[in-house]
């Protein structure tokens, strides 16, 4: 079976923390965040919920930087689809036992490993530079890149890149006003140039849809699951003194399973 690199992770507070990175906003500048983690691990459980965004953490691990891998299934009508992502705590870790943490809840398609306390480094808001792109796609779109003389953005559809924070605002509101009106059926998307952009700016870029970025001066790795939303299981690899040697996220579970043939038939 083909082990596929997906990037690193840092971790310098010893938890890890595993989450719908589309929801990590809820996290920014915002301790308490780490503290319902610590509290939660305190009374015994893995998983916790922070402002309503659950998210699960992985204690006891030794300061350093993770490589994070992934491994596809290879035959059947999923072939090419993820099977599982693991972060490595040690090098060829033979487990002793392995436990369920619980499960990651994704309403993004996508999932990152995080540092405990760099989440509340995690900016949604301020464009690093001032700047934004706007892309819109969908049936009418040679027909409203027409109308506002947009260029083509790769496979990203048409719209502008790199705009003043506040000229984007603006093309976005003139977007919006012609997609209410009926006139044209497309999609479109306001992208200020914080974390979720450049995150996801290399997993579009990649062809394993994964990115690693710096966040709060650690490194986090995003990717997509491949199987879009859902819920799915995380264990850890327990060596034989019960330390964690590895975290896997299993994603073909019989409900991704079920849930893909129901979208795709």
């Amino acid at each position: 079976m083909a082990i596929e690199q997906l990037g690193h992770v840092d971790v310098r507070s010893g938890i890890l923390c595993v989450l719908d990175f589309g929801m990590a906003g809820a996290f920014s500048n915002d301790p308490q965040g780490a503290a319902a983690a610590r509290q939660a691990l305190q009374q015994g459980a893995y998983c916790f919920t922070h402002n309503d965004v659950p998210a699960i953490v992985v204690p006891n691990l030794p300061p350093g930087r993770y490589p994070v891998s992934c491994v596809r299934l290879e035959q059947g009508e999923f072939a090419g689809m993820r099977q599982a992502v693991m972060v490595d705590f040690v090098p060829n870790p033979q487990a002793a036992r392995t436990i369920e943490l619980g499960k990651v809840i994704v309403d993004n398609a996508r999932l990152g490993f995080f540092d405990l306390d760099a989440l509340a480094h995690w900016n949604e808001e301020r464009p690093v530079d001032g700047m934004a792109d706007v892309a819109f796609w969908g049936l009418h779109e040679n027909e409203v890149a027409a109308r506002f003389r947009a260029p083509k953005l790769g496979e990203d559809g048409s719209g502008f890149a790199n705009m003043p924070v506040a000229q984007a605002e603006a093309f976005a509101r003139d977007l919006e006003a012609l997609k209410n009106s009926g006139q044209f059926r497309f999609a479109w998307d306001f992208r200020p140039h914080n974390h979720p952009f450049y995150m996801l700016a290399q997993i579009r870029k990649n062809q394993n849809e994964a990115g690693v970025l710096d966040v709060g001066g650690t490194m986090a790795c995003g990717f997509m699951t491949s199987w879009g939303d859902g819920e799915f299981p995380v264990l850890i690899d327990l060596d034989a003194q019960n330390r964690p040697i590895r975290c896997g996220l299993f994603f073909a579970t019989n409900e991704a399973m079920a849930n893909m043939r129901s979208v795709n038939s």
